[in-house]
């Protein structure tokens, strides 16, 4: 995305100065940079994308993924990029983008603002759009390069625990969340795998080894999409057929729809592996 001068320079002035001109996060304010006298009105929505470093997605899958999160980038929307893996191999859980995307000023405090003013602020708002585009893309564009399958573990649980603290503590009305994972659990608590292949489990056992590691989670009532579950490495790598059985997929599904309900989430979409429902 080309950015008219003015909002490109704005941007990169501003990412210059520090945080003393940013809100919280990796985007800076227009509010503050134009001295608006007021503060940016509170986000709207939280929207969090949590990829997992262990899950290879093939190109096609990568676009697919970066076309479910385009459109959540609107005015009033709060971002943030998680990735994460297992706790070793020098891996952990990390937010790598975090920023508010402003909405403008109300049309009834509009009359009050001198143009000259009002049409800066509005090109800083476009600037600042493609600005979080283009961190975006960075964010998922890493989280996809460093994924591994050659990861001894893998602490999807865990993770979801450890975010789910950020997600719940978000302020706005609205939480949304997607998961860009194969969501099988490799750790200390359980292990969905098989042979190289993914186990059959059974939900209610799991689900009882999940409450003796008190490894429920607390997403404030977010509503969730899962994207790549059930894919093998060698799904994407082609070095071998692996057969997805449609019965322990649905053994998957239903164990993460009941951890997700009991950790204060909805699980809208189960993604095996594209999403079937767009985030809305």
């Amino acid at each position: 995305m080309r950015l008219p001068a003015f909002a490109l320079s704005l941007a990169l002035a501003l990412v210059a100065t520090g945080p003393a001109l940013a809100r919280d996060g990796d985007v800076p304010s227009c509010y503050a940079a134009n001295k608006m006298g007021t503060a940016a009105p509170a986000p709207l929505r939280s929207v969090f994308l949590l990829i997992d470093e262990t899950t290879l997605l093939s190109p096609a899958l990568q676009a697919s993924a970066w076309q479910a999160v385009a459109p959540q980038i609107v005015a009033g929307t709060e971002l943030t990029v998680v990735r994460f893996s297992a706790f070793s191999q020098s891996r952990y859980t990390s937010t790598v983008f975090s920023g508010v995307l402003e909405q403008g000023v109300p049309e009834s405090e509009r009359h009050a603002i001198s143009v000259k003013k009002l049409r800066q602020f509005d090109e800083c708002l476009a600037g600042q759009r493609g600005f979080v585009v283009k961190k975006m893309q960075a964010a998922m564009a890493q989280g996809f390069a460093s994924a591994s399958g050659d990861l001894a573990k893998s602490d999807v649980i865990a993770a979801m625990s450890d975010v789910s603290v950020s997600v719940r503590a978000a302020t706005a009305p609205e939480k949304l969340v997607l998961v860009i994972s194969d969501m099988l659990e490799n750790s200390t608590i359980a292990s969905f795998y098989e042979r190289n292949g993914m186990r059959n489990i059974d939900p209610a056992a799991e689900m009882a080894r999940v409450r003796k590691a008190s490894m429920l989670a607390d997403f404030g009532n977010a509503r969730i999409w899962v994207m790549g579950a059930g894919l093998i490495a060698s799904d994407t790598t082609g070095q071998k057929a692996v057969y997805r059985d449609p019965i322990r997929l649905k053994a998957l599904q239903g164990f993460w729809a009941d951890y997700f309900a009991q950790s204060k989430g909805k699980l809208v979409d189960f993604g095996t592996p594209e999403l079937k429902q767009s985030i809305r």
